[in-house]
């Protein structure tokens, strides 16, 4: 009896890992892309949390009225799903429109960056389809998988020890139900091997960028904060003038992108800032230029590599295992801000000191992308947004006359950004 049970718990485990696996796993093997709706702009027809399977798809094939999936930029992975009102065959352009939404779409989109058409729409899986692609996901997979596993071997050895002998018509129902078995269990064996070669992948992809920069280090001494005396800790503006030294030259030898250091005072986030006038180089590359999901720490293209700007923004991956701009989220409570305010941008020149002084979580379209303000009224007045805007009262004042740098880190959302804003305080 326990046998059976432990049977039927082993395949029942395993039977819906595969239910809930194949449609997420399968049509990718025949190059159907699978995305999540996160927004509303196409209800009824494609609704938030559901998941949609698009086909690749000719642009000369697509008329007005199908939907396309297309990517929302050349420098960008992200994508937009909106339905075909117009096509411009002589600039090779399709004018979109969200079903949900009263006007179209501002910008025309060019032929060549059409994903596809959505062929299928899977309402509710969304939040499964998200949580399977993170680490958690794959790893409750496995776990899944593993004890569906335990339970079989469980049940084969208690039948080895039953002692009642079973008529003959039964073995030859056994005989069937393990070859079933046997057919679920490779399946199952090849998902378990699957998901943990995904794991590993990402664990090296981890330890091959730590392992990167903390090679670079090398070249980089840093003034330390003095321990506290009589219980009283240094001004947070002074000791960092300490001289810093950062070789330039021996990492411009390695990556003649590199313009400056980037080191908070009490957070493990010390890397190169890296400018190549594409927001889409470093996203994937790391120091060495080797691909890897890490990327780098780079300045917007639009941005002058020098640090000139009033308004300079720096991008940072948010890394599960809090390397790059992973730690910035933790800026979402005050009481951790209050102990991280400081950071420092070394340059060839200069070294520039900044104090956090407003945090938001943003979408890609915000006010807070903008650059190339200059000491003026607009400048003072995005200035003073940016601290009304934040999460929560940081008690910093802003004139508007200052320089800013801007931070910025992706979410859980393709849609969102988390972005943390510091004001210059002094410059060495």
């Amino acid at each position: 009896m326990a046998g059976k049970i432990l049977n039927f718990l082993g395949t029942f485990l395993m039977v819906v890992v595969i239910l809930v696996a194949a449609p997420l796993v399968l049509p990718k093997l025949f190059g159907v892309q699978i995305y999540e709706v996160l927004t509303g702009s196409m209800e009824p027809t494609y609704r938030v949390g559901s998941v949609i399977y698009v086909c690749r798809t000719d642009a000369a094939k697509i008329d007005i009225g199908d939907t396309i999936t297309y990517t929302m930029g050349t420098d960008t992975d992200l994508v937009l799903t909106h339905r075909v009102v117009g096509i411009d065959e002589g600039h090779q352009t399709f004018t979109t429109k969200g079903d949900a939404n009263k006007a179209q779409d501002p910008e025309p989109v060019a032929f060549h960056r059409v994903i596809g058409r959505p062929v299928l729409c899977i309402p509710g899986l969304g939040k499964a389809a998200a949580y399977l692609q993170t680490t958690e996901g794959k790893a409750l997979c496995v776990i899944v998988f593993a004890v569906s596993f335990i339970c079989f071997l469980l049940a084969d050895l208690l039948k080895k020890n039953e002692k009642n002998v079973k008529e003959e018509n039964e073995k030859q129902k056994v005989q069937k139900e393990k070859r079933n078995l046997t057919i679920l269990r490779v399946a199952g064996f090849g998902m378990i091997a699957a998901a943990a070669g995904g794991l590993i992948w990402i664990a090296a992809g981890y330890l091959q960028s730590d392992a990167e920069y903390e090679k670079l280090e090398e070249y980089v001494h840093l003034p330390k904060q003095s321990a506290p005396v009589d219980g009283q800790i240094e001004e947070p503006f002074l000791w960092w003038q300490e001289e810093a030294v950062v070789e330039f030259d021996k990492l411009k030898e390695i990556n003649e992108d590199v313009i400056a250091w980037i080191a908070f005072d009490n957070l493990d986030i010390s890397y190169p800032v890296l400018y190549s006038g594409d927001n889409g180089y470093y996203l994937r590359r790391t120091f060495n230029g080797t691909n890897n999901t890490a990327g780098s720490i780079f300045m917007e293209a639009a941005n002058e590599p020098d640090f000139s700007d009033y308004h300079t923004i720096l991008y940072g991956h948010n890394m599960k295992n809090g390397s790059m701009f992973g730690k910035l989220k933790k800026f979402k409570e005050q009481e951790f801000y209050e102990e991280n305010q400081y950071f420092t941008v070394y340059t060839q020149d200069a070294a520039y000191r900044f104090r956090i002084f407003s945090v938001q979580t943003v979408s890609l379209e915000d006010e807070i992308y903008t650059v190339g303000f200059g000491p003026d009224e607009e400048f003072k007045r995005f200035a003073l947004t940016l601290q009304e805007n934040s999460l929560y009262d940081t008690g910093v004042e802003v004139s508007g006359e200052e320089k800013i740098v801007t931070l910025s880190t992706c979410t859980y959302s393709d849609e969102l950004r988390f972005v943390v804003h510091g004001v210059c305080v002094d410059i060495k």
